[in-house]
């Protein structure tokens, strides 16, 4: 088959014009294309090869377009390379872009001697080419192998939109990997933040990730906020989702004209709700909050990770969609069947990750750190928000100050939940300490919507919790953790001085700890309402309010048994 055709164009790197010549060539002459996305390729060449920039791609555009498309379809192939000077002109600069762009015609003519112009019916067939999906099923007959063809049902969707990195947000993974593995084809919309932009999902066949650059505040932020909303409202038109599953505050208006469209029906899930009156917010915010108030009362399911902050919306938005509380519990593909072993000797490790704020992480645990007479060891994972980005450089120098930089370490950003989970299993214990004051409904109710001690417990660390009632009846009750007061340097080093020297104790709580994750903390248990009732309802006629009887404190709360 492969003789058939004018075969492949030898371009140095041929990014952009080598997978898309081809099957240009296979689809025009009659051949279909099998797309696996579980089979890869292994490409046996140096390291250094695949750090390759925008470059190649703009005048590789160019060339294709000369090389395959009529003439009156090649000035596309310019637009197109015009579109990757104008999307990395922040990351390259503008003279080395146009350059490339200038050099894209002489790039053409030096390998006009591979020309094979098709139509311009063949090119927007191979352009606008319906993907069609198989079953592939085998059998044993007569000691042989039978592989069977058939077409695969229609597979159901559901589009995921947030105003921010979508990684941030680890219940957003595993709900998207539920759904993957129930038959969905999953697609998020979302942005390049500023901080957390280093976070990925791991990758899987069925979910796509979207992501549009990152704006800084002002009048072009609006004008992004905007086309983001339009963007995602695009999404749900022309992808026609069974679901939306908005995300966060700032998703409300995209997500409520979708309902108000009957685009898709429409989970609404809240992981920090707003705080305050909104009386100091900007028109902008105001509009914001209004929506999500009119999308809490109108969404076909509402979730929220804690249950005081659910009965919060519930009361102040008039739901009238199925509520639940879901609790921000690792993937139970992250939970190991038992609980690491670690040696009782040598120094007590100590980790925390996620976002690395003063609320969170304050100078008082380096403090602590140098009170404390035993051998323990810092290690410190995540990334530092846009508003705190010179708090790294407070704590180097407070450590380098109290003389304890050899027992803590900073670690960056761990890409991937795969390595960050492993990163847990060599440590002893967990920090989730915070600071919880009357002003913010998240830091009051935390509870259940914070994810590090879930992922401590499911790598069978030991927790450090506040003494706040919700996290000792959530926690301490089990005998997972010990609690010590935010700010309090003295006692925190008094409680480090007493694990450190109590290192069967500490594994104990491990233990506990790991066994509830495998019983009840994991994700798979938390979510399994809600992927029922989206499975139950994806083909109900979409409307924009969905009548339920009276609530129970058994809809609302998945933790209810527990208590």
């Amino acid at each position: 088959m492969y003789a058939q055709l004018p075969g492949y164009v030898p371009v140095p790197a041929a990014y952009g014009v080598e997978e898309a010549d081809l099957s240009l060539q296979i689809q025009a002459a009659g051949w279909s294309i099998l797309s696996c996305l579980w089979m890869r390729a292994w490409h046996d060449r140096p390291y250094a090869d695949h750090g390759h920039s925008v470059l190649p791609w703009i005048r590789n555009e160019v060339l294709l377009a000369y090389l395959r498309f009529p003439r009156i379809g090649q000035p596309w192939g310019w637009v197109r390379a015009v579109r990757h000077v104008w999307r990395h002109r922040h990351e390259v600069g503008w003279l080395e872009l146009l350059r490339q762009l200038a050099y894209s015609l002489p790039h053409a003519i030096h390998y006009q001697g591979y020309v094979r112009r098709y139509s311009l019916l063949e090119v927007w067939r191979h352009h606008r080419q319906k993907e069609r999906r198989f079953l592939l099923t085998s059998t044993s007959r007569d000691g042989r192998l039978v592989v069977r063809l058939s077409a695969a049902p229609k597979a159901r969707r559901v589009l995921f939109i947030q105003y921010t990195n979508p990684a941030g947000y680890p219940p957003l993974e595993h709900a998207s990997r539920m759904l993957a593995r129930s038959g969905w084809e999953v697609e998020f919309r979302g942005i390049h933040s500023n901080g957390s932009d280093g976070l990925e999902f791991a990758p899987h066949p069925r979910v796509r990730v979207r992501r549009i650059r990152y704006q800084k505040p002002g009048v072009m932020q609006k004008l992004h906020y905007l086309g983001f909303i339009l963007w995602c409202v695009w999404g749900a038109l022309r992808w026609r989702p069974a679901w939306v599953y908005a995300s966060d505050v700032l998703s409300a208006p995209a997500a409520e004209i979708i309902l108000k469209l009957r685009l898709a029906r429409l989970v609404y899930h809240e992981h920090d709700s707003p705080v305050g009156c909104g009386a100091q917010d900007g028109s902008v915010l105001r509009q914001v909050r209004k929506s999500r108030n009119r999308l809490g009362r109108d969404a076909h399911l509402i979730l929220l990770p804690n249950q005081k902050r659910l009965d919060h919306f519930l009361d102040t938005t008039s739901s009238r969609g199925l509520a639940f509380c879901v609790w921000n519990c690792p993937s139970l593909d992250e939970i190991p069947e038992s609980a690491p072993s670690r040696p009782l000797e040598g120094p007590l490790k100590v980790l925390y990750h996620g976002s690395i704020v003063p609320e969170r992480f304050g100078v008082f645990i380096l403090e602590a750190l140098a009170l404390c007479q035993a051998d323990v060891r810092l290690t410190l994972i995540g990334y530092f928000p846009l508003s705190n980005m010179t708090y790294r450089d407070v704590l180097m120098t407070e450590a380098a100050r109290l003389g304890v930089s050899d027992r803590f370490e900073y670690l960056g950003t761990i890409p991937q939940r795969a390595e960050l989970m492993a990163r847990g299993s060599s440590c002893h214990v967990g920090l989730c300490m915070l600071r919880i004051h009357e002003g913010d409904i998240n830091m009051q109710h935390m509870s259940g919507a914070s994810n590090k001690p879930f992922d401590y417990a499911s790598q069978g660390l030991a927790l450090i919790i506040p003494p706040d009632a919700e996290w000792e009846r959530l926690y301490a009750a089990v005998g997972c953790s010990m609690s010590c007061p935010m700010g309090d340097a003295e006692k925190l080093a008094d409680v480090l001085c007493w694990m450190a020297g109590h290192r069967n104790e500490v594994a104990e709580m491990g233990r506990r700890g790991h066994a509830m994750a495998r019983a009840e903390w994991h994700y798979e248990k938390q979510f399994a309402s809600v992927l029922e009732q989206m499975e139950e309802r994806a083909g109900d006629p979409i409307t924009r309010r969905r009548p339920v009887p009276p609530r129970s404190p058994q809809m609302n709360s998945q933790a209810s048994h527990l208590k």
